[in-house]
């Protein structure tokens, strides 16, 4: 799929979206997702996983995410050679502030290429991982932002998303197709 995708549009860039699951990480188990190989790929620009460890299969301590995150970015860097994005995350029934501020300090000094979480919403959608406005792990995930941008050498700061209103059609990006936008990361 990944050629395919690539014989289409070359300069798209492309992820597997694999948990990340595996014995060896000690997390999930061995579900034919192989972290590494699967990653590998020379259609496969950078590597992801989705750590939930909260979840009751996962059960895992701040401390084990921590370990987890810093042996996926060991693996994306050393053994796949590509950079890591930690995409669609989140934990549930505990501190999320105190458990975004851990794992993103553990990822930024792993030296973390981008990151997610699981998700933003405008209206109270999920109670489980959704993350509405005035969240306080949202300020976290704003100073870890800003911290990526600097990192990447990108200006400014990451502003506060507001809620949309779903009837209002959205505002229409730069007229500048020179002008990339500014990324989250």
């Amino acid at each position: 799929m990944g050629a395919f995708v690539k014989s289409i549009d070359p300069n798209h860039l492309l992820g597997a979206g694999i948990e990340g699951h595996g014995t060896k990480y000690g997390f999930g188990g061995d579900s034919g997702n192989p972290f590494v190989h699967i990653q590998k790929s020379p259609y496969i620009d950078f590597t992801s996983a989705h750590p939930y460890p909260t979840e009751h299969w996962a059960d895992l301590s701040i401390e084990e995410t921590k370990d987890l995150v810093r042996a996926w970015l060991r693996d994306s860097h050393e053994a796949v050679g590509k950079p890591f994005f930690m995409g669609e995350f989140n934990v549930h029934n505990v501190d999320r502030a105190l458990w975004w501020r851990e794992i993103y300090s553990a990822f930024e000094e792993a030296g973390g290429n981008g990151s997610a979480f699981w998700w933003y919403q405008d209206r109270n959608i999920d109670g489980k991982f959704g993350v509405s406005e005035g969240a306080p792990e949202l300020a976290v995930f704003r100073a870890h932002s800003d911290r990526m941008a600097e990192k990447s050498g990108l200006p400014g700061t990451t502003p506060s998303p507001t809620p949309t209103d779903p009837t209002t059609p959205p505002t229409p990006g730069p007229t500048d197709p020179t002008t990339p936008p500014r990324l989250p990361w």
